[in-house]
């Protein structure tokens, strides 16, 4: 039987879809390099594969195929038997260092299985991690998403709020402000700035950890609530929405700006930071992979357009609305608005 009609065209060739189908074994690679604090342990000291092994209790055979991967994927370095820190995995892959992810990858590590599950969330259209066992319902693996937001914040919010300036304002209303990166951040940066932080209690608790030990205490209220049905208070000049709406679904997302309304003063400024799709709304490639894992783990979870955020300020009345795409790496987008009198 001839073979020649199952023969791919001339100059195509199946590599980037078999890349494309293995792209998870280097995830995996540096997750659990990560998760087994091999970085860590090698800052400033290289080891072979033997003593790593023992110092870290870990199979001695098995540890070698994982340190020789990470050594082809630019993680680790080898020289002669030693294996030592690349330059990257230095600065971003150990504990301690100011530009530490490990934080952000332990809870990549915790939705790593719920991936699997992507041909059911599209048949179904619905979430398969219940967003309660990290948002209060399981206390360690709420702590380890908390602090895993807020690695990854600390990471990028510097840039980010470098683009946002709240000089002359006295009151910020952090919604839904996770480990407080953005409100101790922003406080820091801006002379007599107060702020609330809302999120809900299991959030809140590990919030208030990080804040203390951050000294803004006097600066940072934490007020526990569910900005689903919670009242949002009043007063403030300045708002800020950091990475909750694509938590939501358009519909909510509309409802939450309608109600932040009366919550502001008149004037106040109100700022939305999140990943966002194009105006087209269908790329580009990172934001749809990103509303990928919101669907999987938030009931109405996706990924939003730059387009659908201003109009849905713009249908609640704010003025002036902005936005601004943060160079990279920022992966945010900015989109800033005021209150006008209606």
């Amino acid at each position: 039987m001839s073979t020649s009609a199952a023969r791919p065209p001339s100059g195509m060739h199946p590599s980037r879809i078999m890349e494309l189908a293995t792209g998870y074994w280097s995830s995996m690679v540096l997750l659990t390099l990560n998760e087994l604090g091999i970085c860590s342990h090698l800052t400033g000291r290289p080891a072979t594969c033997q003593q790593l092994a023992g110092s870290l209790d870990l199979d001695r055979r098995a540890l070698g195929f994982l340190l020789d991967a990470s050594v082809q994927l630019g993680l680790l370095q080898l020289e002669g038997e030693q294996y030592a820190n690349s330059p990257e995995a230095e600065t971003f892959l150990v504990a301690g260092r100011p530009s530490f992810l490990g934080g952000g990858l332990s809870y990549n590590l915790d939705v790593y299985p719920v991936w699997g599950k992507l041909p059911q969330a599209i048949r179904c259209g619905e979430e398969q991690l219940a967003p309660e066992s990290y948002l209060g319902g399981d206390v360690e693996r709420t702590r380890r998403f908390v602090h895993g937001m807020h690695h990854r914040a600390l990471a990028m919010a510097r840039g980010i709020a470098e683009g946002i300036d709240l000089t002359g304002r006295k009151h910020l209303l952090d919604l839904g402000g996770g480990s407080g990166a953005f409100s101790i951040l922003l406080c820091r940066k801006t002379p007599g700035l107060q702020s609330t932080l809302l999120d809900l209690p299991g959030v809140v608790d590990v919030a208030g950890e990080i804040v203390g030990a951050e000294g803004m205490a006097d600066r940072i209220r934490l007020l526990p609530g569910d900005y689903h049905r919670d009242d949002l208070g009043s007063g403030y000049d300045a708002a800020l929405l950091n990475g909750i709406l694509h938590r939501e679904s358009p519909a909510f997302c509309q409802a939450l700006i309608e109600r932040l309304w009366p919550a502001m003063e008149p004037g106040g400024t109100v700022i939305i930071a999140d990943v966002m799709l194009d105006d087209s709304g269908h790329g580009p490639l990172f934001p749809t992979l990103f509303g990928l894992n919101m669907l999987l783990t938030a009931p109405g979870g996706g990924a939003h357009s730059t387009l659908a955020h201003a109009r849905w300020l713009e249908q609640a009345g704010f003025a002036e609305i902005c936005t601004v795409a943060l160079p990279q790496p920022a992966l945010h987008t900015l989109v800033f608005a005021r209150r006008a009198e209606r």
